[in-house]
């Protein structure tokens, strides 16, 4: 009787092993590692799409034969041979018409997405800290509240002063506003707070997987020799 669990564990604690290998340069080992991990993914993504797209919201419609649905699978239908015609040298210049439907959809749906998750929770949570509820504790003023919403509203003002700070002369040339230059360098310190703080939450979880690994084999290796 085949031991699965013994093959995957072999099979995991050499692919972990191959990844390692990165420590001791590029290598064959490691570059084989990381064409099965984009192979299986692409793969997995593939079979998923296949799934839990194309099968229930393309195929089943077109096969019904009626409906709005069918009407907009088919629509669909031509979007993709449309793409296909990309292939095809005299009537590649056709893919510029779903290109340009898809490229105007995603930049519509970023747009929307952006402005309503992101932007507007943001000016949201600025405008709530100046709330008199957060700033007033029993009708006299919470100076910590107070300096946390000062922070943040200068936070905001020179990050935004930081990307564009300059004003257009008459001959056109640009020049810098002087008050909006120096607010421009506090700017800095906040972006550079920023990347600090998430680069070393990047890090914290990549640590946190590194133990989690090692803590796998351990057990693994404790697990085939008895202990």
């Amino acid at each position: 009787m085949i031991n699965f669990d013994l093959i995957a564990g072999v099979l995991g604690l050499l692919l972990t092993v191959m990844v390692f290998s990165y420590l001791a340069g590029d290598n064959i080992f490691f570059k084989l590692s990381m064409h099965l991990l984009i192979g299986v993914g692409a793969g997995y993504a593939t079979a998923l799409l296949i799934q839990f797209v194309l099968i229930p919201h393309l195929l089943q419609p077109l096969l019904s034969g009626s409906g709005s649905v069918f009407y907009l699978s088919l629509t669909a239908c031509l979007v993709i041979l449309l793409l296909l015609t990309a292939f095809l040298g005299r009537f590649n210049h056709l893919v510029r018409m779903p290109l340009a439907f898809l490229v105007g959809l995603i930049a519509a749906v970023s747009i929307f997405g952006l402005a309503r998750g992101t932007l507007a929770p943001q000016l949201l949570a600025i405008i709530n800290h100046f709330s008199p509820e957060l700033l007033y504790t029993n009708n006299l003023p919470d100076w910590m509240a107070l300096v946390e919403a000062a922070a943040m509203l200068l936070g905001v003002i020179s990050v935004l002063l930081y990307f564009d700070h300059r004003i257009s002369t008459v001959n056109g040339n640009d020049r810098f506003v002087p008050f909006s230059e120096n607010a421009s360098g506090v700017g800095k310190i906040f972006i550079g707070i920023s990347f600090g703080a998430i680069f070393a939450g990047v890090f914290a979880t990549a640590l946190l997987a590194l133990i989690g690994r090692i803590a796998w084999i351990q057990n693994l290796l404790m697990g085939w020799f008895g202990f």
